[in-house]
Formats: C-alpha cells, sequence, structure tokens
C-alpha cells in the first residue's frame, strides 16, 4: 500500500537513542513511498535508564514526548 503513515520511535542503551537507525530507516521508508511524520522524531536515550526490569517505560518525560508524538501521529493520519 503506497503512502501509508508511519511515525518512527526508537531507543537505544546509548546516547544516539537510535538517531542513526532512524536515518536509514526513513531512507527505506522513502523508497517504499511511506508517508513519514517528521515530527515529533522520538530517540529514548540510556534506555536502561528508563524502563523497568519487566520492559515498561516508566520515564515520566519520555512518557510525555510519545504522547506528544501519538497525539501529532493521529492528526497526521487523519489530514
Amino acid at each position: 500500500m503506497t503512502k501509508k503513515p508511519v511515525c518512527i520511535q526508537s531507543a537505544s542503551l546509548g546516547p544516539l537513542g537510535g538517531a542513526r537507525v532512524q536515518y536509514h530507516l526513513r531512507q527505506i521508508l522513502v523508497f517504499l513511498n511511506a508517508r513519514v511524520m517528521n515530527k515529533n522524531e522520538i530517540f529514548v536515550t540510556f534506555a536502561k535508564t528508563k524502563f523497568d526490569e519487566t520492559g515498561k517505560l516508566i520515564d515520566e518525560q519520555t512518557i510525555n514526548f510519545i504522547k506528544d508524538q501519538l497525539n501529532g501521529f493521529k492528526i497526521f493520519i487523519n489530514e
């Protein structure tokens, strides 16, 4: 399906939060003719400190960033 709406999130143990992966994923999605939301980008840095031992996201600031992105994505989908 062409023009499929997509938003991207990534997490890593380091300080870049998966930025390089997102860059390359965007290139792939352009080739596939996806409609990629450019803002808000989610890069979860130092992910080990933001998730508990069960994998649940516990960092309030990150949770709010993701909520903002998903609210924006809802609008993006309907454009």
